[in-house]
This record gives C-alpha cells, structure tokens and sequence, in this order.
C-alpha cells in the first residue's frame, strides 16, 4: 500500500520531548488498506529513535506528554506522493493549523467527539500548545538537514537548527525562509555568504541575527587554512556594523585566510575568539590585517574590542616584508586589544613588519598580549600636531615581547600619557623602549614605564632611550646586561628613575632624577655607573652602585646642580665620584662603601692637594710640605694616612692640623667648613 516512511531520531528525547511521550496519528479518509478513523500511536523510546510507516489520506496528529492523560491536536497533513517529509520535524511543519474549518469538520469522527462548537472553544488553546510543540520538533533539525530538506515550509517559516552536522556542535542558528525560490541548493551553510543558504527544493533562508552574536561561518568564513575568507570576513563586518547595538563577532576556531586588510569603520564592533584557537593569516605581502578607522570623526568612536585573536602571515612566506600592520588603528577611541598573539615568523625569518600601530589614539588598551618575531617594531603610538590628534593615554599591560627586529616599543612623535606596565622583552633586535616624542614641540609629556623587565641582546647597547621627552618615569623592575641600561638624551628633562635594578651604566643629560637604584656592570668595559653628559643641568642620584671599572659617577663633564645622595658604592675601580671642578657641584652627602678603605686612594703632596670627591680615605706621598686642602663641600670628613716619608702640613694655609708632622703611615681625620680644614 501507498505510504511515506518517517524515521529518524530525535537528539534529546529527556529534553524538549521526554521518553514516555505520545504521537497519535489518525486518519479521517479511507485510502487502500487503512479505514477512516483508523489511528496509530508512536512512543518515544530512550533512544530517541523512531521508524513510521505512514498511510496515504488526511491525518490528524496529536501529541501527549507522559505526564498527561489527553492527546493535545497539532494539526492536519495531507500524506500523498507529494509531502515530501521523511522525518517527523518535516511532518510537523507541514501541517495546516488545527483551527482549521477541516480539522474542525474532522473532529466528527474522532472516538472523544464532541460537539463542533466545543471543538472550536478548545482549538485556540491546540494551536498555541501545537505551534510550541511543533518548533520543539523543528528545532531537532542541523543546519545542514535543514540544506538537504525537501518539505515545503511557509514563507516565513523561523526555525532554529541545533547545529551544523551534529547538536551541540557550535553551530546552531535561527533560519527563516524570505520567500526567494528556484534558488541552487547550498553545499554547506558557509557557501553562500552573506548569512544565506538554499534548501533542497530550492527555497532561500536567511540567518536570522538573534542577540549581539555573530557566527562569521554563516556569511563565508571556513577558517579551513585554504578558502580565501576576505569577502566573507568584510560582510560580517559589515552586518555588525549595520546593527544598532554592540555586537559580538566570534569566530569558530581553525584558520582564517585573508589576502586584503579588514575594515572596521562603524558600529560597536568586538570580535570574540577563544584564547589559542583563531588564526588570521594575512597572505598578501606588506599587507594590514585589520583596519580600524579611516581618519574622519564618523569612523572614531567605534570601541572595538579585538580578543584572543592570533595574527599571522602565509605559512609559506619566506622574505620578510617591508611594511604592513596587524593592527593598524586610525584615530581611534577607546579600542580594546586583549590576549591577542602576534606571530611573525614563518620558515626561521621575521616576516611581519609592525604588529600594533596606533595612530592618534586616545584610551587605548592593549593587554596580555604577546608579540613574536616583528620584522620591524612591536608596538608604535604617534599622533599628530593638532589638540585632538595627538596619541594620548594608550596603555600597553602585560605584554610579552620578544626577538623584534626593531624597536619592541615606540612612543613616538605627538605621544602623550603613554602607560606600559609590567612588561617583558626579550632578544630584542635593536633598542628595545624607545621615548622619541619631543616635550616643548610635541607635548611628549608623563610617559610611565612600570615593572620594565628588559634582557639585553646581541650589539645592542641601550635598553631605554629617551630620545625627547619630560617627565618619563621609569619604576621598578630590571633592566639588564647592556651597556647603557637608559640614556636620558639632550631634551629630556624632568625624567625619573625609581627603585629599578639596572646592569649597565646611566647616560645622563638635561634634568633627570635617579631615585633608590640599584646600579651594577657585569661587563666591564671602563665606564663609570651614572655618566653626565655635556648640558647636564640639575638631578639627584641616590642608590648603590658596584662593579663599574671607571668610576662611580662621572661628573668631569661639568654638570650643574647636581644632588649626589645617599649613595653606596662598592667593589668600583677608580674614583667614587669622577671629576669635581665644574660649577660649584655637586652636592654630595651620605656616601659609604663596603670597601671605601680598600687600597684608599693615593695622591702626591704639593703645596695644594685636590682630594676629590667619591673617597673619604687617601694616602699622601712624598716630602712636600702641604698648604692647602681644596674645600667642595662643607662638613666633608676625610682621613689621609702618610706615606712612607711622613707629611709636613704648613700653618699658614688652610689646614689646622694639632701637629705640623704626620709619621710615616699614620692617619689623621680632617673636617672643612666653608674655609677651614681641621683635625678632629
């Protein structure tokens, strides 16, 4: 006899549809075999599987839950040649509402009739239970059997599948059909693009935006490493940014092929990966992987948010570009960059040039993000020379940065208010930090440096140059293994050290400030630990400093106004303090060492002797007779010990010793005021 055959499983019977429920079909026709009024009854089983021979005629089909005891009505289905439907989702969606006037008519013969009229009192309260229980069963659908499906559905028709190929597969999506017929059907939900694909019978459904979340699969993106996604990527850009809220756009994992930059230029866009499991790959030399903004103010206040993405170049790319960005950010405002990873290495060589480039940038975040292997620098921030174009308070948190060809960071020209905390760098290619924004012409003001922990590579011999600059401070943390672990250049000015351990001497112009550093050398090379350069004009150095084999600090330069102060020098070749006879400076109080009477320092005696200033013990040789001491600072204290021949001091000089004789390698202590020395 003439039947269609449904069968299938439903996913979750516990869920939606328990075990134990109920499908009654009953026929209203006599057709072959099967009388009129003739009925069946399908039990859901544990398994969720079922298999319906179901004859030719006018079915009712009702349904009752296990914990029921009546059968609510679904509707009618006309079961022919023509219903198409092999699986009872299809079945269900296929039937005429059950306040249909057939139905009603059909009522007649069912073996609880009643009257029409109750029938119709009660058909609301059917159809509503129906309409619930019948996208229950749709709902059972994948994407793709909703693809390979040949039942007819209405225009309008919004269904939800449970997901690709499998439920639970992340693929889930809300479906409606717009009316478009004759259409080829789809391979994959991802064919089409644009958030379109084509059923069997060649009806066109379109996905259905539900929430803030975007799925980039159902406009084109197969992030299978192969298909180019480019197209695809930019109309889910696009369909986000059309969307009158903040949107979420998140990528399933693989691989994303792009070979053109993406553009964000409007909306409230954030794109959303899992930590670890998106890749966009750029394919095109020299090529940005995604545009933010434009320039114009339109596209400025976007705030996007950029997370868990890694950025990559082709895997078969071998010579390392020339330009390009990863992130390349226009003025922007507030943008968010969290735990993205930036990889430029493809076949042992650098190839990605830049990796975050923030062009008039103002509340920029970047954070926990780690940058790999740059061709070029790591991260850049420049403005320009207009109020509201300059990059201000873009802040770097966390980051881990290594083996940059260039520089690992630039605050760069028309920077204002850069924050870098906590950050690592490692076999950095050439200058690691680099502060290049010009304080008086720039505004390059109130740049922080915080917990900077900084490994020195290879030929390079700064780990912080603060080109230009005013009040940059540096806080914490290590810097190490170069020969100048910072350089204060010419126009900077107002800049600070604080509570930072450096391997590397100190390269000092303008006015600068070293607060509580621990300064040491582990690669002598003659040195001293804080160097002042020509023009140096004011600042104040305390701390410790060891191990440098050209002195402690070197001030033969002639620096004015500066402050040396409660420093510790220890196991330092030379003078403590290099030079002295320059501008009335410094001013020098609470200096010890740990080895300040080791080998003391030895002087020939003249009629004036210079004991300069970094030692408080001397040896004085030789028989001349001594006048005068050269006073710097008063209060100093110093202990002298003749040499082998004793030391004759005159009373008509500035000496008032309580002998004129000092035998050979005896000591006396001297204190000055702003004239005298005296014995005591």
């Amino acid at each position: 006899m003439a039947h269609i055959t449904l069968q299938g499983s439903l996913e979750d019977p516990n869920g939606s549809l328990s075990v134990g429920d109920q499908i009654r079909f009953t026929h209203n026709s006599t057709t072959g075999l099967t009388l009129e009024g003739a009925a069946s009854v399908e039990t859901i089983t544990p398994s969720g599987n079922y298999y319906i021979e179901l004859q030719y005629g006018l079915v009712l089909v009702e349904y009752k839950p296990s914990k029921d005891t009546q059968f609510k009505r679904l509707g009618v289905a006309t079961v022919n040649a023509t219903n198409a439907a092999t699986s009872i989702p299809e079945l269900l969606n296929a039937l005429v509402p059950v306040s249909s006037a057939e139905l009603i008519e059909f009522q007649a013969i069912l073996a609880d009739a009643v009257t029409a009229q109750a029938g119709a009192e009660t058909a609301k309260t059917g159809s509503e239970t129906a309409a619930s229980i019948s996208e229950a069963f749709a709902n059972q659908l994948t994407t793709s059997d909703l693809i390979g499906s040949v039942a007819i559905y209405a225009l309008d028709t919004n269904i939800t599948t449970k997901g690709d190929l499998t439920s639970g597969d992340g693929g889930s999506g809300s479906w409606v059909q717009n009316g478009e017929t004759g259409q080829t059907p789809s391979q994959s939900p991802a064919q089409l693009g644009a958030g379109l694909l084509n059923d069997a019978n060649g009806n066109q459904w379109a996905y259905v935006q539900e929430g803030d979340s975007l799925d980039p699969f159902y406009y084109g993106v197969l992030s299978d490493g192969a298909n180019d996604d480019t197209l695809a990527w930019q109309s889910v850009i696009d369909a986000a940014s059309a969307m009158e809220i903040t949107s979420k756009i998140i990528p399933r994992p693989g691989v994303s092929k792009i070979t053109s930059p993406l553009v964000i230029l409007g909306g409230k866009i954030s794109i959303f990966a899992v930590v670890g499991t998106f890749e966009l790959q750029q394919f095109t030399p020299n090529t940005n992987h995604i545009n933010i903004g434009d320039g114009t103010e339109g596209a400025r206040r976007i705030a996007p948010i950029i997370e868990g993405i890694i950025f990559s170049a082709d895997v078969s790319a071998t010579v390392p570009w020339t330009s390009g960005r990863c992130l390349n950010l226009n003025y922007q405002y507030r943008t968010e960059i969290i735990n993205c990873v930036f990889f430029g290495s493809r076949n042992g060589a650098n190839i990605l040039w830049d990796a975050i480039y923030i062009n008039e940038g103002l509340n920029i975040i970047s954070e926990n993000c780690r940058i790999e292997d740059m061709a070029n620098r790591g991260y850049i921030t420049v403005g320009t020379n207009t109020t509201d174009r300059r990059s201000v308070d873009c802040w770097l948190l966390n980051p881990y940065i290594k083996n940059c060809k260039g520089f690992s960071i630039e605050i760069g020209a028309f920077s204002e208010a850069a924050y870098i905390d906590n950050f690592i760098i490692t076999q950095a290619g050439d200058t690691p930090v680099v502060i290049n924004s010009n304080s008086s012409t720039e505004n390059g003001i109130l740049h922080t440096l915080r917990k900077p922990n900084i490994e020195a590579s290879s030929g390079v011999t700064t780990g912080i140059d603060v080109i230009k600059g005013k009040q940059v401070s540096i806080e914490g943390g290590w810097i190490g293994k170069f020969v100048n672990s910072v350089r204060f250049r010419g126009i900077t000015n107002l800049c600070q050290i604080t509570d930072t351990m450096l391997n590397g001497r100190i390269l000092v112009e303008g006015d600068n400030t070293i607060i509580n550093a621990r300064i040491t050398d582990s690669n002598p090379d003659g040195s001293a630990g804080v160097f002042y350069a020509a023009g140096a004009d004011g600042g104040l150095v305390s701390g410790s400093i060891s191990s440098f084999t050209g002195g402690g600090i070197d001030v033969s330069n002639n620096p004015t106004r500066i402050n040396i102060s409660s420093v510790n020098f220890s196991d330092i070749t030379g003078d403590y303090i290099v030079g002295g006879a320059y501008n009335g400076g410094p001013t020098v109080s609470g200096i010890s060492s740990e080895t300040q009477n080791a080998g003391g320092k030895t002087v020939a005696a003249s009629a004036t002797i210079d004991l300069r200033l970094g030692r408080s013990f001397f040896q004085v040789t030789g028989g001349t007779t001594i006048d005068n001491i050269v006073i710097y600072n008063p209060e100093r204290t110093v202990t002298i010990q003749a040499g082998s021949g004793g030391i004759q001091f005159s009373s008509s000089g500035n000496i008032r010793a309580n002998s004129p004789t000092l035998a050979a390698f005896k000591a006396i202590t001297l204190t000055c005021d702003e004239s005298m020395w005296f014995e005591g």
